[in-house]
């Protein structure tokens, strides 16, 4: 497992995980986070996941293409560890079980949106 002591986030990923934990304070349900590509929106997710991972239990993902999935979800076990359940649901793999995090796009959430319950994920990480 990496340890995420070893990343060190840029000031604007510091202001933007400051903004949600502030935003989540006053009660806010969600949030949008705008970055251009390549400037850490991931990582960004990381740090602040990492915060409320236990209060949180059920983590979507979605974005558009599998192999982004793919990235995402090895960078997320990098860092989180075995300890936590993962899946993905694209058109090549539906994983049927409940899991701590779920990479899925867009499409097979739409096409299977009736086999999830509105409550079934806690924090969603569009991308």
């Amino acid at each position: 497992m990496i340890c995420l002591a070893t990343y060190k986030p840029r000031p604007y990923q510091t202001q933007c995980i400051t903004s949600l934990a502030e935003a989540r304070a006053s009660g806010a349900k969600k949030g949008l986070v705008v970055m251009a590509s390549g400037l850490g929106k991931t990582l960004t997710t990381i740090f602040d996941l990492q915060q409320f991972l236990q209060e949180y239990a059920h983590i979507l993902y979605l974005c558009h293409q599998e192999s982004i999935l793919t990235q995402s979800k090895r960078k997320f076990q990098k860092i989180f560890g075995e300890e936590y359940s993962y899946g993905m649901f694209t058109g090549n793999y539906k994983t049927a079980h409940p899991v701590n995090f779920l990479f899925a796009t867009f499409q097979s959430m739409r096409d299977h949106r009736e086999e999830f319950v509105p409550s079934a994920f806690d924090y969603i990480v569009v991308d």
